[in-house]
């Protein structure tokens, strides 16, 4: 049960160590810079730690007063799913039960993949359903981590589910039972960018999209009356992608061929000299102009403006499934999808019409995913103009 315990030992302090050391410091500052130093006396350092303390605290509670606000409407919980039933995990999901909520933890179930010699410990949760479950609901996205409480004397099933981890786009935590890592946890795989750094990434995204937004927008005026010129149909053109988590969205972009396109659960890839594609598609596509509107889903949540291209969950590489041409395809949605990317900048893009094609791209994303960083975000978007108008493998 390590694995909660900092963020419940968080609740405990009662008054957190930095806090001191910011009032010291402010009010040192305080003193020194508003009094001459001849009037520097114990008294004004003591009336400066004095409103420093008092307002740093304030801005302390005003913080968990927000978080406390979100977490109650959904936002920054994480939903935890636990797999193997014994004493162990059962204490874990009452901890979360009973005094996760506070942290935003939400216990979605314990699941074990036995059908019988289940522990009678169990019965008070019941079990809610197998690892096939848990896949499930981690890929619509209702799972935020998975922790495996097994012994480390159970080979076989934890290979098992070692092997398929990379299915699964989520963190997975592995506390064991027993054994000489008993106590310890184990990040088996974990979404790369979080804490500070992600809240970061975040605002920039916000920010850049919406200037972004405002800075082309005469541009997507004009195209949106070109489009509307150049063939029937509606401008913008909806499509259900896979994006953080596993999570679906719609995706807008710029409406480049004939007809409603492909919306439902199998698609046909765009190729090359496709007859669906329109006119001004021809000249869109090959420059990525339709795909300008997606800065609307990044200041809406569903994407940055940096990371793995986000695909429809019925695409193929020849005949098979992406997700069936490649173990570990699922870790491309440890990010959120992004505008362009590092498979982009190298040439990756376009139509995935052979495995290899496939196996390329998905190797640069996640290689981007476990180099990640503002410079090498930064990199990459300096990198994709110059990849936009060479327009190489573009359809």
């Amino acid at each position: 049960m390590a694995i909660l315990d900092p963020l419940f030992e968080k609740r405990r302090k009662a008054f957190p160590s930095y806090i001191l050391f910011a009032v010291a410091a402010i009010a040192a500052i305080w003193s020194f810079l508003s009094l001459n130093e001849a009037d520097v006396t114990v008294w004004n350092l003591l009336a400066g730690c004095f409103v420093a303390g008092v307002g740093l605290w304030g801005a302390e509670l005003g913080r968990r007063k927000l978080l406390s606000h979100l977490k109650a409407r959904g936002i920054g919980t994480e939903r935890i799913a636990i797999f193997g039933a014994s004493e162990k995990s059962i204490a874990l999901a009452r901890r979360i039960r009973d005094e996760g909520g506070l942290d935003g933890q939400v216990l979605i179930g314990v699941f074990d993949n036995r059908k019988s010699r289940i522990p009678e410990v169990a019965n008070e949760f019941g079990l809610a359903g197998q690892w096939d479950t848990i896949g499930e609901l981690a890929a619509a996205g209702k799972v935020d981590r998975i922790i495996i409480c097994l012994p480390f004397n159970i080979d076989d099933r934890l290979n098992e589910l070692l092997d398929r981890i990379l299915d699964v786009a989520v963190d997975v935590t592995l506390s064991p039972e027993d054994g000489a890592f008993a106590g310890n946890d184990f990040d088996l795989a974990a979404t790369p960018i979080k804490g500070w750094q992600g809240v970061l990434k975040v605002i920039i995204d916000r920010v850049g999209g919406t200037l972004g937004l405002l800075a082309i927008s005469p541009v997507l005026i004009l195209i949106a009356i070109l489009i509307k010129l150049d063939s029937r149909g509606p401008v913008f053109f909806f499509q259900e992608r896979t994006g953080f988590n596993g999570r679906p969205f719609k995706i807008i972009k710029f409406r480049t061929m004939h007809g409603p396109g492909d919306i439902g659960p199998s698609m046909v890839q765009a190729r090359r000299d496709d007859p669906r594609v329109t006119r001004l598609g021809k000249i869109l596509r090959p420059l990525s102009l339709d795909e300008l509107p997606q800065l609307i889903n990044v200041v809406l949540g569903d994407m940055s403006l940096v990371g793995p291209r986000p695909h429809h969950r019925g695409s193929k590489a020849g005949d098979r499934f992406f997700q069936d041409v490649i173990d570990g395809y699922a870790m491309r949605h440890r990010v959120k999808p992004g505008i362009t990317g590092w498979a982009q900048v190298q040439g990756f893009r376009g139509e995935t019409d052979t495995e290899d094609k496939l196996i390329n791209r998905v190797r640069a994303d996640l290689y981007y995913i476990y180099n990640w960083s503002f410079l090498f975000d930064i990199e990459i978007l300096f990198r994709t103009i110059p990849a936009v108008l060479s327009a190489r493998n573009s359809v």
